[in-house]
């Protein structure tokens, strides 16, 4: 078993990714995130879409954080080797996840990459980032990442439109629930980021014989280093 440094399987995750999205499109962005619903013990599973990285590097005493959205991650050796990572999601904070994760963050994400045939398994503990009382950095990527949406996405999160989980109701038309005339300059209310710090990762090569996994356990919460090892699948 060998140490090393912050998020140094982030470079074998972006290789992947980059590969994978070249051959099928933004299609590889979407894995499935698994929650726990504490009151019926159960887990929840739904696809979601890789976002982007929010990047921490250390400077002296502070750090600083940087949003790295998802189309601009072209070239994994612009990550520095002392950065720590989590990676980002969108949310509407009126979802049923949300209640899930305030009752116990730990999450694990499942990230199947066909073109390659790698498995990636992602866990640790999921941050929401509302509105409101968020810090000035996790505030910023909010806004960088809620500009980042395309129109129609923002229109999902609309103050005017369905609640999720609500009943649809027989007279529903799509046409009458547009919010068309909401304006989208800033963040809504509805909308949240989700921060997912990594502090475990499997991958799993199913087009080696035999199959190996290679997994990252973080070793060190204080300076974010990780333990590596290859084990048979």
């Amino acid at each position: 078993m060998t140490t090393v440094a912050p998020a140094s399987w982030l470079p074998s995750l972006l290789a992947v990714l980059s590969a994978n999205v070249a051959k099928v499109g933004p299609a590889a962005r979407f894995l499935q995130l698994a929650t726990i619903n504490v009151t019926a013990t159960r887990p929840h599973v739904r696809t979601v879409v890789f976002r982007g990285l929010l990047l921490s590097y250390p400077s002296g005493s502070s750090s600083r954080s940087t949003l790295m959205l998802a189309d601009h991650l072209n070239d994994p050796n612009e990550l520095k080797e002392d950065a720590s990572t989590s990676l980002v999601f969108a949310t509407d904070l009126r979802s049923d996840k949300i209640a899930q994760l305030a009752a116990s963050p730990r999450v694990e994400a499942c990230w199947y990459f066909a073109h390659t045939r790698q498995q990636f398994r992602l866990a640790g503990a999921m941050r929401v980032v509302p509105g409101g009382d968020s810090t000035e950095v996790d505030a910023n990527a909010r806004a960088a990442l809620w500009n980042a949406q395309s129109s129609a996405a923002k229109r999902a999160y609309a103050t005017t439109g369905p609640i999720p989980g609500a009943v649809v109701p027989p007279d529903f038309s799509a046409e009458s629930s547009s919010s068309g005339n909401e304006k989208d300059d800033q963040p809504s209310p509805h909308f949240g980021m989700l921060v997912l710090d990594v502090d475990g990762v499997d991958l799993l090569n199913l087009g080696t014989t035999p199959q190996i996994r290679t997994c990252w356990t973080c070793s060190s919460p204080d300076d974010g280093s990780f333990q590596v090892r290859r084990v048979f699948a």
